[in-house]
């Protein structure tokens, strides 16, 4: 006589894999592959380089902003410009006496909040001062106007 326990478990898992309280089949636990990327404008230079800040979720690209100078950041340079040490990426540059640098990281609400601090030479605190300048949720970008 064959168990039909295993048999039970299997078709049950099935089921509750296939239930969602959100259409579409989201739920709260939906995986983010997300990157930023700095791109070299046109007619960018080396006396007046250019660049743009794109953020990437999944298969989805936009543009976020426009900067002097931008390159990846490693995890060692979080501390120093005060990145939370949960972000899931970050860029950045410093040119001619100011620096903007960005950052991603999960929202309380499973969204992606995109970040962006500027500082420079004459600033009086030692980091940059960080401000929400996009959102991704619901397979969207949004931005706050």
């Amino acid at each position: 006589m064959r168990s039909r326990i295993p048999v039970f478990l299997f078709i049950a898992g099935l089921f509750s894999g296939c239930l969602s309280d959100k259409p579409g089949g989201e739920n709260d636990s939906e995986v983010y592959k997300v990157s930023l990327v700095c791109e070299s404008r046109s007619g960018s230079t080396e006396e007046t380089p250019a660049a743009g800040v794109f953020a990437i979720v999944n298969a989805n690209k936009t543009k976020i902003a426009n900067v002097s100078v931008c390159d990846s950041l490693t995890t060692a340079n979080f501390q120093d410009l005060a990145i939370p040490q949960d972000a899931l990426t970050a860029v950045g540059g410093w040119w001619a006496g100011s620096g903007d640098y960005f950052y991603a990281r999960r929202g309380e609400e499973n969204e992606i909040l995109f970040y962006h601090g500027a500082i420079d030479e004459m600033s009086e605190t030692p980091s940059p001062d960080y401000q929400v300048i996009a959102t991704f949720s619901n397979g969207k970008f949004y931005f706050p106007e």
